[in-house]
């Protein structure tokens, strides 16, 4: 695994390109995870690899106080400039710097995986979630046979000839982990 130093290089190298051309991609699965975690008014919010913030600007307009927190500061700073007044910080997220039980909610959208140790990046999650609070992850999963990206049936390492003879239908994926560290060691299916 790569360091959060060299996550934060590669992901940093092009910020602006990728705020403005990928992060739109992203919006709505920001919106499910926001309403998986019941962000609202005066939600104590962490978006751990919140990039240039466009989770955070939800959060924000749902009335949340938010945080943020990534391993590249090009995207941090994007986030910073989005969302005056906002902490961005920018570390390990196998570190945090916060107080434990500090947020009511943490999410971890599309980043966990890309942790040096994830369960030690989920430890620290879960020391900075208050008692009854959140901990919402979306990571891919490679065996999936859902692209979420471009919303497409698909198969990993599918030949390219049968994958162009797939249909362009949508669908929804209905599956949904909610850790919540106070209550369970380990997930449960909602």
């Amino acid at each position: 695994m790569a360091t959060a130093k060299e996550e934060g290089d590669l992901w940093g190298a092009r910020a602006q390109e990728w705020a403005r051309s990928n992060e739109p991609a992203w919006h709505d699965v920001f919106t499910a995870v926001l309403d998986q975690a019941r962000i609202g008014k005066d939600t104590r919010y962490l978006d751990i690899g919140c990039g240039a913030g466009g989770a955070m600007v939800l959060a924000r307009t749902r009335g949340a106080h938010v945080t943020g927190f990534d391993a590249a500061e090009p995207l941090a700073t994007l986030a910073r400039e989005r969302l005056p007044g906002a902490k961005v910080l920018v570390g390990d997220m196998v570190d945090l710097p916060f107080v434990d039980e500090t947020f009511d909610a943490v999410t971890g959208i599309n980043s966990f995986q890309f942790a040096s140790d994830q369960a030690q990046a989920l430890a620290e999650a879960a020391r900075v979630t208050r008692p009854g609070g959140g901990i919402h992850l979306q990571c891919p999963d490679y065996r999936s046979t859902y692209e979420p990206h471009y919303r497409l049936p698909w198969l990993p390492l599918m030949l390219r000839p049968l994958a162009r003879q797939l249909p362009c239908t949508q669908f929804q994926v209905r599956f949904r982990s909610v850790w919540r560290p106070s209550t369970t060691s380990t997930p449960r299916r909602s």
